[in-house]
């Protein structure tokens, strides 16, 4: 589930608290295989 915008297309955070913009991104054609994620690692010590 998801917004089918970005901050080109005037997304903004606002969006996300209204629940009638959300849909499911994977019937409209996204594909799994172009993910991304990022991690880091902050040390506390």
């Amino acid at each position: 589930m998801g917004i089918k915008k970005n901050g080109y297309e005037g997304y903004t955070p606002a969006d996300l608290t209204d629940a009638s913009k959300y849909s499911d991104l994977l019937k409209a054609g996204h594909s799994k295989a172009q993910d991304t994620f990022y991690e880091m690692s902050i040390p506390l010590a």
